[in-house]
């Protein structure tokens, strides 16, 4: 097979299988099997040790030279190794591949290349490339076959995700797919969002909310950033809060205490610049018990 054999062997003479006795005491003879990958003269190590005349070997690799030999160990005295006997696994489907890369990219094309995997032992004669069409969980669908190694899709949306994942195929067969990876078509950073809108304040804490900018397509990713800056702190505004809620709560405020908000949105493409700026105040806490 191509990752696995069968090995059997004959005792050594003179040592039947059924002879379990020698003037009348009780012997014990077991077997070391040792495999090579390096060559007749190379490394041998361990693949078996038992009492049975046969062993399965798994983990081979395909199309792959070994040479195999046997030790036969009587009353624990380990006897010499017989000649070594050389096999070779045979041929089988190509490995997975590494995911595709992206070389090149525009608004409305994707450039893709790959590398071809071990062939273990059979030409490597076409490969498969798959893609979701830009369709999240739609299933994948053949969009090139061939023996190139690079792929261009024309007549994509812009600023928009595709999936894709590649097969290699030989004599033998077809190799499992590669990971998928997402790639992204050019596009353009978001336009100016509008500021944050105020949707309650508490003594301690301010929820905000905001939409996404306009011309943003529903399949593309943005990214928002909040940014804050305390009324009379004497610091520029800093990030509070990065992700891609469209709503956000800011903890840990000073009690009746002015803040600016503004916002900005991201995408693969860069950052747009910041919004018009949101001005709220937390609210005044109830006052504390009068002294006596």
């Amino acid at each position: 097979q191509a990752r696995t054999a069968r090995l059997s062997w004959a005792p050594p003479s003179g040592l039947l299988n059924g002879d379990r006795h020698t003037n009348g005491l009780q012997y014990s003879c077991s077997y070391e099997v040792t495999l090579s990958d390096k060559g007749r003269d190379g490394k041998y190590r361990v693949i078996y040790s038992g009492e049975e005349l046969e062993c399965n070997v798994k983990d081979l690799r395909p199309a792959t030279d070994y040479h195999v030999r046997v030790n036969a160990v009587y009353n624990t005295v380990k006897g010499s190794c017989s000649e070594a006997v050389s096999f070779t696994t045979h041929s089988s489907t190509p490995d997975c591949p590494f995911s595709p890369k992206l070389s090149h990219r525009t608004k409305s094309s994707l450039t893709l290349q790959w590398k071809a995997p071990v062939d273990n032992g059979s030409k490597i004669t076409s490969y498969l490339l798959e893609w979701d069409e830009g369709k999240k969980n739609s299933g994948f669908r053949e969009c090139y076959f061939g023996s190139q190694r690079h792929c261009k899709l024309t007549k994509l949306f812009p600023a928009m995700g595709y999936t894709f994942r590649v097969a290699a195929r030989n004599d033998i067969g077809t190799s499992g797919f590669s990971p998928e990876f997402v790639f992204y078509t050019s596009g353009n950073i978001p336009q100016l969002p509008l500021a944050p809108r105020l949707v309650r304040a508490g003594i301690t804490w301010i929820t905000l909310e905001w939409t996404r900018p306009e011309g943003c397509t529903a399949e593309e990713i943005i990214t928002y950033t909040l940014e804050i800056q305390e009324e009379n702190n004497g610091t520029g505004f800093h990030p509070k809060y990065t992700g891609e809620n469209l709503i956000c709560t800011v903890d840990n405020l000073k009690r009746s205490t002015q803040y600016k908000f503004r916002l900005i949105a991201s995408n693969v493409e860069g950052r747009s610049s910041p919004s018009e700026v949101l001005v709220c105040n937390t609210s005044p806490d109830k006052p504390g018990p009068p002294s006596k």
